[in-house]
């Protein structure tokens, strides 16, 4: 069978759950975002308070104050809703488009008030879109980026036309706070898409420089050090939680034989292929990783022992169906032994499970190889998967 990743799978994987680690990351930066924001905003209330002090009686200086008072308490709500623990990817996406409508609402309010020059050239409000572009960069999320200049391009871009539409850009308005020229509104424009391409190209740089310092560069499964750390995690959340926890430790059998008559070009496509093989058949909420060698690991949250060893076996079955679609290989086959632990809350307080994966392993080589033994009691290969059976009970 063929192992070239199709382009649908590409695009999947670029438009996927981001890395655990940027999604914390990101929420942090989303925190300081929203601090950043009532200040401000707080800051720019300051021009239509001012305004409603020197002139009460114009009701476009109230019209701003109330603007600046909603944008005041939706950004102490962001602030509220962050500060007690939520957070979404999606979330980094929807603020960053609020923050550059409401700068674009400051600017409609100059027009709304009959001064549309100050629409058109401030030099202030202006740079408040760079300022909500480069945001995007604290939140660790490209698409913020992406829908932040889109929104900012086509926000102001209606204003330079209801601005040009309703106003002689030799109005002698347009004198006193700099000409309406269509140059200058171009280059603006530019500006904002420049901003957010470049924001854009900096999470994305990012992105990969974290895939390559956590992920294994042959096979694109993590690596050793990020398998240890998460594996941590999941054991300290299934012992407060009291739920189950599995680990499957997973070698491939004699692959140095294989690496020996086939090459190592081939053995490198064999482990390309097994890692798209034990990808595809976990669930989104699994983990796995690239152990070294030929060992690979596979942490299954919310699994007990008997379930997991069925699971593999599956694997375990899938692997040895493979065909390397390469010249010279189309009789190489591969077989695997895996060693499946279940977390045991009272003993396993650290990485103890993966230690009791890699013995039961070891067991399954000496067993014979092309198997899996786990500590619920089941060796598979003679497994209930080749009954038909469904996986019994602890």
């Amino acid at each position: 069978m063929a192992h070239e990743v199709p382009a649908a799978a590409r695009w999947a994987r670029l438009v996927s759950a981001r890395d655990a680690k940027l999604i914390d990351a990101g929420a942090a930066g989303e925190r300081t975002v929203a601090r950043a924001r009532v200040v401000i905003t707080l800051i720019l209330a300051l021009i239509p308070v001012q305004a409603v002090i020197e002139q009460p009686s114009h009701p476009e200086n109230w019209v701003g104050l109330a603007g600046a008072t909603l944008g005041m308490v939706i950004a102490l709500m962001l602030v509220g809703v962050l500060a007690r623990g939520y957070y979404r990817p999606w979330l980094g996406v929807v603020t960053s488009v609020y923050d550059v409508t409401a700068v674009s609402a400051i600017l409609g309010t100059f027009i709304l008030i009959g001064v549309p020059q100050i629409a058109v050239n401030s030099r202030i409000v202006f740079e408040v879109y760079l300022l909500a572009i480069a945001a995007t960069c604290l939140r660790y999320e490209r698409h913020a980026a992406v829908a932040a200049g889109i929104a900012a391009v086509l926000e102001y871009a209606a204003i330079i036309a209801v601005v040009h539409g309703r106003w002689d850009p030799g109005d002698p308005r347009f004198a006193g706070y700099g000409d309406f020229s269509w140059g200058d509104q171009i280059g603006r424009l530019l500006v904002l898409a420049t901003a957010a391409a470049l924001s854009w190209s900096i999470l994305r740089r990012t992105e990969r420089l974290r895939q390559l310092s956590t992920h294994d560069p042959l096979t694109g499964l993590l690596n050793r050090n990020v398998l240890e750390e998460r594996v941590g995690e999941e054991v300290i959340r299934a012992r407060r939680y009291r739920r189950p926890l599995a680990v499957a430790m997973v070698d491939l059998d004699w692959f140095k034989r294989f690496n020996d008559t086939y090459g190592h070009t081939a053995g490198d496509a064999a482990l390309r292929a097994v890692s798209d093989a034990l990808r595809s058949a976990m669930r989104r909420t699994d983990i796995v990783a690239r152990f070294g060698g030929e060992e690979f690991v596979l942490v299954l949250p919310e699994t007990p022992g008997p379930d997991a060893a069925f699971k593999v076996e599956q694997v375990r079955a899938q692997v040895e169906a493979l065909r390397m679609d390469m010249p010279g290989v189309e009789e190489g086959r591969l077989t695997l032994s895996a060693g499946v632990a279940t977390l045991d809350p009272d003993r396993d307080a650290g990485l103890e499970i993966l230690q009791r994966a890699d013995d039961l392993l070891l067991a399954a080589k000496r067993a014979g190889r092309n198997r899996v033994i786990s500590d619920s009691g089941i060796a598979a290969g003679e497994s209930p998967l080749a009954a038909g059976a469904a996986p019994p009970a602890r």
